[in-house]
């Protein structure tokens, strides 16, 4: 083809396979964090996986699904609720 960039064309290639590349090797990472163990930091118990921000029920650490969902989101919910009342006032 006449006036086609094939050099370019190449270098796209190269980039994109190395962007790919990449992309793989960041999801083969996330994979084994799957398995990392860590502690509870609210009920103490071993769990594996990324865990969760556990503020503003503690300041450091990781808390559970369970947790998370039982105990960190509803205080988060209520301070939130309580910084809207105090806005109004």
């Amino acid at each position: 083809m006449e006036g086609f960039d094939w050099k370019k064309l190449c270098e796209q290639q190269g980039e994109l396979s190395k962007m790919y590349m990449e992309q793989q090797f960041r999801n083969r990472q996330m994979e084994r964090q799957k398995y990392l163990p860590f502690k509870c930091v609210l009920c103490k118990k071993q769990k594996y996986g990324f865990g969760n921000n556990p503020v503003p029920c503690c300041m450091d650490g990781r808390c559970c699904d369970d947790c998370n969902r039982s105990k960190v989101v509803p205080a988060r919910v209520a301070e939130l609720a309580k910084d809207l009342d105090d806005m109004w006032k």
